[in-house]
């Protein structure tokens, strides 16, 4: 649980790094993009809100806590990288996809580990359990990282293509 709220926390902090090197355009597409994390979290709570309210509690209120959290954090991170707009210096959003790309490799294979090896279900109680929790903190965690690398790779392509 640390390691999920710790890298939360670091990919949080990258995205509110120096903007020295933002124009005006720029700066105005990332507030859009924090208005829309801030629409995408009033929806998310009254999902939630709807849905504990007709069928219960869905996973423990740490991990759903969490999941919503790390639901918005992907969700914006994943819209500044593919608007060209993440915050920082290029070495800041380096750093955020590796992070995220080791946390998300390991929390894939504990939990892998823990359903397989283990036979811990994925839905226990009318509830999510902590392992297949930890499997959708690590699809998010990677979800970053795979778009990222996508969206360096179709500017080279179009780079290339330009020059031809």
């Amino acid at each position: 649980a640390g390691l999920h709220a710790g890298s939360t926390f670091l990919g949080g902090m990258m995205m509110f790094g120096k903007n020295n090197h933002m124009d005006e355009r720029m700066l105005w597409i990332r507030g859009n993009v924090f208005k829309h994390g801030f629409i995408l979290a009033i929806v998310l709570l009254m999902a939630n809100g709807l849905v504990q309210d007709t069928y219960g509690a869905w996973a423990t209120p740490w991990f759903e806590n969490l999941l919503l959290l790390i639901i918005l954090v992907t969700a914006v991170s994943l819209e500044m990288i593919l608007r060209d707009v993440y915050a920082g210096a290029p070495s800041a959003l380096k750093l955020t996809v590796t992070v995220m790309s080791l946390c998300g490799l390991v929390l894939l294979v504990l939990n892998l580990k823990h359903i397989f090896m283990d036979g811990i279900p994925l839905w226990q109680d009318d509830m999510l359990t902590t392992s297949s929790s930890g499997l959708l903190m690590a699809a998010m965690y990677l979800a970053v990282p795979l778009t990222y690398l996508i969206r360096q790779q179709v500017t080279k392509r179009r780079l290339a293509n330009d020059e031809d």
